[in-house]
């Protein structure tokens, strides 16, 4: 059994998918057996995963064609815990814990302001950005966020506690 898994979309360079390996790296230093699960094997980062974390590659080109993918991880490997990070991955995590109805730990990382990013982009996705978080975050059984700021704005567009 899987005690950590680590979801991202790719390795394609920022500072959520750096944090991401840094992580997995250290849990594995501990002895846990981690995942780092990928929408596709892809990004800059490649080279910066431990050798003592296991790959799963869904070799996907698109987030919601991984959900399916997803699902049947989370019911085969059964993790104790999937960590995820960025906006739409955090959306797909809790929606394959939601129908894989396994008892995973989700816990769903924010790096950013989220109402920064809907405001400014012309993307109709990113305007759904707070429908997303109020639908789906609250199934989440933790949020974590780099600061109190970030974490008062997903409070905001949840309406969750900011603690």
């Amino acid at each position: 059994m899987t005690d950590i898994a680590f979801f991202l979309r790719d390795l394609n360079g920022g500072g959520a998918e750096k944090v991401m390996l840094s992580l997995a790296d250290g849990f594995a230093k501990q002895g846990l057996k981690v995942d780092l699960v990928l929408v596709i094997l892809e990004g800059e980062y490649l080279s910066l995963i431990s050798p003592k974390v296991r790959v799963i590659n869904f070799a996907s080109h698109r987030l919601l064609t991984a959900l399916p993918q997803l699902v049947n991880y989370l019911k085969q490997n059964r993790p104790k815990v999937l960590i995820s990070a960025l906006e739409d991955p955090n959306t797909i995590a809790i929606i394959a814990k939601i129908l894989a109805r396994v008892p995973t730990h989700v816990i769903v990382t924010i790096h950013n302001h989220l109402s920064c990013s809907y405001k400014q982009s012309r993307e109709l996705k990113s305007k759904l950005t707070p429908f997303f978080v109020r639908s789906f975050f609250p199934f989440a059984d933790n949020i974590v966020s780099v600061s109190q700021g970030v974490a008062d704005d997903v409070a905001k567009l949840s309406g969750l506690p900011p603690n």
